[in-house]
């Protein structure tokens, strides 16, 4: 399942509605756009705890992004798919490993290193 592409698709819909036609849109269509923009912090605060740290177990993950097992499993599989990251198994537990060899990985990284100071100097 594409998440991150759905929740892009879902506010992209609801930004081409304009904002006088908003008060006007289905109930249904709402939910579902805020459904996917969390979807999609959610995917962030796992490729942000990720790249900080490197290797996390799934219950690191959990812990730090407050979210439950089965989501953060389907976000863990996605960003898989994608090659930003990568399981390993030690017997029954299961570490994912942030993959900074990939130049997209590594750019995200940095991206969100830049972010996270520039973020403290405003503050």
């Amino acid at each position: 399942m594409m998440l991150c592409k759905m929740a892009f698709e879902g506010i992209e819909r609801l930004l081409n509605v304009g904002i006088p036609q908003i008060f006007y849109l289905k109930t249904s269509m709402v939910i579902e756009v805020i459904i996917m923009s969390i979807q999609l912090i959610l995917m962030m605060k796992i490729i942000k705890a990720l790249a900080q740290n490197e290797e996390l177990t799934i219950s690191l993950i959990i812990n730090k992004t407050k979210s439950n097992h089965t989501v953060v499993v389907k976000h863990l599989h996605y960003l898989i798919e994608l090659g930003l990251i990568q399981e390993k198994k030690f017997g029954r537990i299961k570490v994912y490993k942030y993959k900074l060899e990939d130049i997209r990985a590594r750019s995200l990284a940095r991206f969100i290193e830049i972010w996270e100071s520039s973020t403290r100097w405003s503050e």
